[in-house]
C-alpha cells in the first residue's frame, strides 16, 4: 500500500469518524503479496482485501495490462471537454 493511500484511509479512520475502511488490492498474481502492519485503531478498522486474477504469465497478462495501462499511464492529457447533445 502506497503511503498516500494509507494516509488516506487513516484520514478516514479518524477525522472523519468512519467505522471500517477497506483497500482492495487487484493484480494478475499476487502470490508475493503481503498484508499491512496494522497499528493501533486500524488493527479493528481497516481491511485489506487482496484479489488475486491467477494470470501468471502469458498472453491474458500482456492483455491485461495494456487494458489496465489505458486507465493509468496511457490516459489521454488534458482538459475534459464538455459533450454536446
Amino acid at each position: 500500500m502506497s503511503r498516500k493511500d494509507r494516509e488516506s484511509l487513516d484520514l478516514a479512520l479518524t477525522k472523519m469518524k468512519v467505522n471500517k475502511a477497506y483497500f482492495v488490492s487487484v493484480g494478475p498474481d499476487l502470490s508475493s503479496y503481503k498484508p499491512i502492519d496494522k497499528k493501533g485503531i486500524e488493527k479493528y478498522k481497516l481491511h485489506e482485501i487482496p484479489i488475486d486474477l491467477g494470470f501468471g504469465k502469458g498472453r491474458r497478462l500482456v492483455r491485461w495490462k495494456a487494458e489496465r495501462n489505458l486507465y493509468g499511464k496511457l490516459m489521454s492529457i488534458g482538459k475534459a471537454k464538455s459533450k454536446e447533445s
